[in-house]
């Protein structure tokens, strides 16, 4: 399957519809046997989504293992975290990924903060933000963001990178709420952060996050068709 000519079609797709900008699409290989993210890569694809910290090491774990000559250099793949961060495996971003984009507490934050301090290698991390209000998701509400961002910005340091923001759209996929959220996230983004990007946007509904001011949208079926295969 040509996981690439896909991956073309949508990021030539976005650039016809935003040529003035270079968003970047993250193929979303989670739940994908490591076999379709080899084939991915070896097509040209060098950005993957992976929600399980363990699934996403157990596929660059094994590419090192069979390329050994350019093994944790610019040419392996770049993974990205993109579930949500749990405390108990934070030591496992460093290294392994390029960066988080779901960091929806202040423990957390604290905590890779804490982390980074020991780590030699960078971590470029995305706050998010729950703004559909839902209790199925994760992150911070707009007011615990507001009334802690001098803090999130005084716990950065050079391995720890604040990226900037993330959310999600509402889970029945309601066009016009999709649109408002989305709207409401590069709204926040201008008038507190500027200098930050904007991450949200998926298979469903990445057309509306690039007409809203996404810089990085997360693609999995429209690229790799529907998961059947949990790594194990």
């Amino acid at each position: 399957m040509n996981f690439y000519q896909k991956y073309q079609d949508i990021s030539q797709e976005i650039s016809k519809s935003q040529p003035q900008k270079n968003i970047l699409i993250i193929a979303v290989s989670k739940k994908h046997s490591y076999e379709v993210f080899e084939e991915a890569y070896k097509q040209g694809i060098r950005d993957f989504g992976e929600n399980s910290i363990q699934e996403g090491l157990g596929k660059i774990e094994r590419w090192r293992e069979l390329n050994p000559d350019i093994a944790h250099t610019d040419r392996e793949p770049h993974l990205h975290h993109i579930g949500p961060v749990q405390k108990g495996s934070l030591r496992k971003l460093f290294g392994n990924f390029v960066a988080t984009h779901g960091v929806g507490s202040m423990n957390n934050w604290k905590e890779l903060a804490k982390r980074s301090l020991k780590e030699s290698h960078l971590l470029r991390c995305f706050i998010q933000l729950n703004l559909t209000l839902e209790d199925t998701k994760s992150g911070f509400l707009e007011s615990e963001f507001l009334e802690n961002i001098s803090e999130i910005h005084a716990l950065c340091n050079e391995k720890l990178i604040w990226e900037g923001l993330m959310t999600m759209g509402p889970s029945d996929g309601d066009i016009e709420t999709t649109r408002n959220v989305f709207r409401k996230l590069q709204q926040i983004r201008n008038e507190y952060i500027p200098d930050k990007k904007i991450s949200m946007g998926m298979t469903g509904d990445y057309k509306i996050a690039v007409e809203e001011g996404s810089d990085i949208v997360r693609i999995g079926t429209a690229i790799f068709g529907e998961r059947k295969y949990i790594e194990k």
